[in-house]
């Protein structure tokens, strides 16, 4: 959170672009994005231009969407990365089960974040089947 003293952070299209671009490539959250990048408004500005410019709202979902990459990304690293699952105890070497389910935890965050910010892509893929009768055949159906 900003200073409440702090003078409030004007909207420009190049500084929403600017922003746009840090969290398009990013895999954290905006959270920690504003508290990282020093320059960036604070996460209640952004809610603010978000209703208030509609350009920046539009470049801000897509680039939310562009992120869902980079969280995707992540998971398949952490996935590959069995650094840290076995770890030695007084009872020999066991399955780091903490490991095991802050990676689960983690995974399965960004797979419900996925699906609902990029449903097309990575949302579960849905069929819809239908059959169209035509009148004559429905009339034959009831005979």
């Amino acid at each position: 959170m900003r200073n409440p003293g702090a003078p409030k952070i004007e909207y420009t299209p190049e500084l929403g672009q600017k922003i746009c671009d840090v969290l398009a490539s990013s895999d954290t959250g905006l959270t920690n994005l504003c508290k990282i990048h020093k320059w960036m408004p604070s996460k209640s500005t952004l809610y603010e231009w978000k209703i208030k410019y509609p350009d920046f709202l539009e470049k801000y979902m897509k680039a939310k969407a562009f992120q869902v990459d980079n969280y995707v990304e992540k998971c398949l690293e952490i996935a590959h990365d069995s650094s840290e699952d076995l770890i030695d105890t007084p009872d020999g070497i066991k399955p780091n089960m903490a490991k095991v389910a802050r990676d689960r935890l983690f995974i399965d965050t960004v797979k419900w974040t996925a699906c609902k910010l990029a449903p097309k892509i990575y949302g579960d893929k849905q069929t819809v089947e239908s059959h169209v009768y035509s009148h004559e055949e429905s009339l034959k159906e009831l005979e």
